[in-house]
């Protein structure tokens, strides 16, 4: 009988603990997830703001250079973005433009995460101060995000493949090679 008495016992505390068990498992820890992710509208505004982070005292380029750029930066009226680049030290050495290039792929691919911004550096030439290099910054929105009718509607620099189309006209202190 005390056997019996025990083994009852041990068997509502199992059945309890794998009730409990059951329970718990059940349960939605942390919340609704949600299945569609907010998109965000991205507007001709937006793309100023992420650009106009190339402004003021010298944005580095990798350790190869530093760029800056003076203007008032709307793309609404001009895609063409004037921007100065000086040689990072006091050597003769000239730029590469390919090391350049890659260099700039990871600045500008940085400047936002509402917006994949790639560069086409397949027209940069040797440049010199007097011969800029076009640098071709390719601007989509990224994920879900899509881009308004300030935007969309920016003539001969938007297309639905491309996305907004920005040039970078860059004058370099020092020749590239």
């Amino acid at each position: 009988m005390k056997h019996t008495k025990n083994i009852l016992k041990s068997l509502l505390i199992t059945v309890m603990a794998l009730s409990l068990l059951a329970v718990s498992c059940s349960k939605d820890e942390g919340g609704s997830k949600p299945t569609n992710p907010t998109s965000i509208t991205i507007t001709a505004d937006n793309i100023n703001s992420f650009l106009t982070s190339l402004k003021g005292e010298g944005v580095a380029v990798g350790s190869i250079a530093t760029i800056l750029t003076t203007e008032t930066i709307d793309v609404s009226k001009k895609q063409d973005i004037a921007v100065s680049a000086k040689a990072v030290g006091d050597t003769a050495q000239n730029i590469s433009k390919t090391d350049f290039a890659a260099a700039l792929e990871g600045v500008v691919s940085s400047l936002s995460s509402d917006v994949t911004i790639t560069v086409d550096t397949s027209a940069i030439v040797s440049a010199s101060s007097t011969n800029p290099a076009n640098c071709v910054l390719n601007i989509k929105p990224s994920g879900q995000n899509k881009f308004d009718t300030t935007v969309t509607g920016i003539k001969n620099s938007y297309t639905e493949t491309d996305g907004l189309k920005i040039t970078l006209k860059i004058t370099p202190d020092k020749p590239w090679q």
